[in-house]
């Protein structure tokens, strides 16, 4: 396998892995809580604390899916920097794209230390019990609110993040196409 195809390879795995995680980002945050749910303190009924429960075991899988996502990251920073490092051997000017990469491998520590709120929210589960069962309605409603705002702001960071990146890539690839020579015998017009 020659170089450029193997770098060909690695671009298109590092773009297609960039889009991946921006759409799954974007498909599994956590919805809001709806105004008809929203209850008065201390007025919640039945309904409400089964509703709460689910928030609870919803914000907790999209937590994890949040990880994940985060995981992903790291590997598309490994991957990028493998393919910045070997553009750099090939003599390419890759100064916007180690910036680029630098400043996304900061934002996606940013989210870590956001998701890592979210997390310690969660487990924490103020009002609620060890099974998630709502023990005090008023205290259960903000942990929802919390993890949930939590989470959505880890999400913000790193999708400004991987779109910012994903626009370096692209201007970098625009500006250095392959320059593809005339076909002899072509047609011409």
């Amino acid at each position: 396998m020659t170089d450029s195809s193997m770098r060909d390879k690695v671009v298109s795995v590092l773009v297609v892995s960039v889009v991946i995680c921006a759409v799954v980002a974007g498909a599994t945050m956590p919805a809001g809580i709806p105004a008809a749910q929203a209850a008065a303190p201390g007025k919640a009924g039945l309904g409400q604390n089964t509703r709460l429960e689910f928030q609870l075991q919803r914000l907790q899988l999209a937590l994890q899916g949040q990880q994940l996502r985060l995981d992903m990251s790291r590997t598309i920073i490994t991957q990028s920097q493998a393919w910045i490092d070997a553009l750099k051997a090939d003599g390419k000017d890759t100064s916007a794209l180690q910036s680029a990469l630098d400043a996304f491998s900061g934002q996606v520590q940013a989210t870590q230390s956001t998701h890592d709120k979210a997390k310690s929210v969660l487990d924490a589960k103020a009002g609620f019990d060890a099974s998630g069962k709502v023990v005090d309605a008023d205290q259960a409603r903000q942990t929802v609110k919390d993890a949930r705002q939590a989470m959505k702001d880890a999400h913000e960071i790193i999708r400004d993040a991987s779109d910012a990146f994903r626009d370096a890539v692209r201007a970098f690839r625009q500006a250095n196409k392959p320059k593809v020579p005339p076909t002899p015998g072509g047609s011409q017009s």
